[in-house]
């Protein structure tokens, strides 16, 4: 049975969004291919520090608002936006769930905090790994451990 608008209990507000193919994983494990509603003009890192609750996300087998709280880790293929240069170490990631996210992390270090600890320990609440083609956005509060490797 379909919904129509006035079956719901609030109409549905159409702002323009852009779908992003990402691969999301949660805090319990779950690893899914799906499409990251974003604002058109907004970057996929604004949407995550965003102070909203839940965002939506397309699944193969529907959309669902998914608490932000919830994702460790959005991949997507492709350059990031606000790409700066900057501080940059190899690194593995190991989330809390058992996962292993591995790329070059990358920021913008403020004078005498350059070190990926330094970096760990600031106030933005994701890490950026680029690897080959693909960016994955971390979430600092599901890091377990973070190695560094040699570059």
């Amino acid at each position: 049975m379909s919904t129509t608008t006035r079956d719901r209990s609030q109409p549905l507000l159409r702002v323009p969004r852009d779908q992003t193919p990402v691969i999301l994983i949660l805090d319990d494990g779950q690893r899914s291919n799906a499409f990251l509603f974003v604002p058109v003009g907004t970057s996929v890192l604004s949407a995550l520090e965003n102070s909203s609750a839940f965002l939506p996300v397309n699944f193969a087998d529907g959309t669902k608002l998914v608490a932000r709280d919830s994702i460790a880790c959005i991949s997507m293929y492709g350059i990031p936006e606000d790409e700066l240069p900057g501080e940059q170490q190899r690194v593995v990631v190991r989330l809390r769930s058992g996962h292993l996210v591995k790329g070059d992390m990358r920021w913008i270090a403020q004078p005498d905090y350059r070190r990926v600890l330094d970096h760990l320990n600031d106030r933005s609440t994701h890490i950026v790994l680029h690897d080959n083609d693909y960016v994955s956005y971390v979430s600092k509060a599901h890091i377990m451990a973070v190695e560094e490797l040699p570059c």
